[in-house]
């Protein structure tokens, strides 16, 4: 009996941790756990992201259950937790089992979402399928609708006001899914953090970015193009999190997303340098214009290699001969990264000169 225990707490650590696992019984069944993305009901399959994006094939004998009740595939629903036994046939994934987890956030309006009583450490993704397609999207050809993924501190509750970080990733920005990095620079409390998916401009009459060479570089028409949609975003966000402290909003990003960050002050005609308190750019953001609009506010600059050093220090110059309160970190590691060598020091400006 001990020993049916033991290994039955051992599935549960390991379905918890979004591993695959053997089911008991059936050498050749596994489990996956994670976070529905898409339910396509005619072709009766789903996706699912565990450690990457999983598609499921439902079958009539598919079992889908919450808890002990009996379900059916209508009641899978974007945002949901499911873990998932599944069998496979050649490059198809038949699932067997489809059980839906306790502290699932399904795709549902914020307001629904703010009522259900958010609870703190929680992770809630939040879908705009009206939105046009992502970088993401565009950069990996594939439909990935846009998203939003927040992630509430684990000492969350609603009496107090709580900072705001919101750090875009690199490259094409990728699905605005969970904000790791930034979760990891504040230890998971004391900030609400944000991932948010990046967007660039359409070409000329309407045509298809160019994504090829220095294309792929996020512009100032790039943030024109994407604040409304971002501000959309914001919009919800408040919705979904009421007490976030209006006095005290970071907004950054590595690589490509600093270059966003930078085109999104450039070309928001003021806005996002109003509605953020602080700025943060890591191995990025040079193509900034308007360095008058971060006059007064505290903004970080880091640096990751020897040879950005000389181009990160003119941009923090820049920034302070505007009036910022700018602040320069360099942890050469000999290479464009946003090494966690350097966490630390931008963590003690997180929490002290960025809240200032």
């Amino acid at each position: 009996m001990k020993r049916v225990v033991i290994l039955a707490a051992l599935a549960v650590v390991v379905q918890a941790l979004g591993l695959e696992i053997l089911i008991a019984g059936d050498p050749a069944a596994q489990t996956k756990t994670g976070i529905v993305k898409k339910v396509d009901a005619p072709a009766r399959q789903i996706v699912v992201m565990a450690a990457r994006e999983l598609t499921f094939t439902v079958t009539q004998s598919t079992r889908i259950v919450r808890g002990d009740q009996a379900g059916q595939l209508d009641d899978v629903k974007v945002g949901a937790r499911v873990a998932v036994d599944y069998l496979r046939e050649g490059d198809t994934r038949i699932a067997k089992k489809i059980a839906i987890l306790a502290g699932s956030v399904a795709e549902e309006p914020a307001a629904k979402e703010a009522d259900a009583g958010i609870k703190a450490g929680s992770t809630l993704t939040i879908q705009f399928p009206d939105m046009p397609p992502t970088f993401y999207s565009l950069s990996q050809k594939k439909e990935a609708k846009a998203q939003m993924t927040v992630c509430l501190p684990t000492n969350y509750n609603l009496e107090r006001k709580f900072p705001l970080l919101i750090l875009l990733s690199g490259g094409d920005g990728g699905a605005g899914t969970n904000p790791g990095v930034a979760r990891s620079l504040c230890e998971g409390k004391d900030f609400i953090c944000v991932g948010m998916p990046l967007f660039k401009a359409p070409g000329s009459e309407g045509a298809a970015p160019d994504l090829s060479g220095a294309g792929f570089i996020m512009q100032a028409d790039d943030g024109k193009y994407m604040w409304p949609l971002f501000k959309a975003m914001l919009d919800k966000l408040e919705e979904v999190a009421p007490n976030i402290d209006p006095a005290h909003r970071v907004l950054g990003g590595f690589s490509n997303g600093a270059h966003a960050a930078a085109g999104l002050i450039d070309g928001s005609d003021g806005e996002v340098a109003r509605r953020f308190s602080a700025f943060l750019f890591v191995e990025g953001g040079g193509k900034l214009q308007h360095y008058d609009l971060l006059k007064g506010k505290p903004f970080l600059m880091v640096s990751s290699n020897a040879k950005s050093q000389p181009r990160a220090q003119e941009i923090c110059d820049a920034a302070k001969s505007a009036g910022a309160k700018a602040t320069i970190i360099v942890e050469d590691v000999g290479k464009h990264s946003f090494p966690e060598s350097a966490y630390p020091a931008v963590r003690s400006w997180l929490r002290g000169p960025a809240l200032e």
